[in-house]
């Protein structure tokens, strides 16, 4: 596979989830040919949550780079408040989880190292 070096997100085919969550991978393994991590951009509509409180399997930890809009991370159990040029990391096997409290659309970059293996 060719290694793609730049990448848009309006290139990107989101993969669209329940609760109006809209999730670009931009630097993924079976996309970019990075084995490394795993970055995307995320959009969540107003009043949503990211998914349910969850873990990731393995070794495998999520960072987050918050670029607009409200909300609460929670991880291990405590909230945190999300606003603009927040980051937020959960460790391996730590539940954790993000909602929009805010009017807008909540907007981040999302990392994971390792990649999950759905992104291999």
């Amino acid at each position: 596979m060719k290694k793609k070096h730049y990448v848009r997100v309006n290139d990107v085919q989101p993969e669209v989830r329940s609760g109006g969550r809209h999730s670009y991978p931009l630097i993924v393994p079976n996309l970019s040919g990075n084995s490394v991590f795993a970055l995307g951009y995320h959009e969540l509509a107003p009043g949503s949550e990211g998914g349910p409180m969850h873990t990731h399997d393995g070794q495998v930890q999520e960072a987050f780079f918050f670029i607009k809009g409200k909300g609460i991370v929670t991880v291990d159990g405590v909230d945190y408040p999300i606003e603009q040029n927040v980051a937020a990391w959960a460790p391996p096997g730590i539940p954790h989880k993000i909602t929009n409290t805010g009017t807008e659309t909540l907007c981040f970059i999302w990392v994971y190292n390792p990649p999950k293996p759905d992104q291999l």
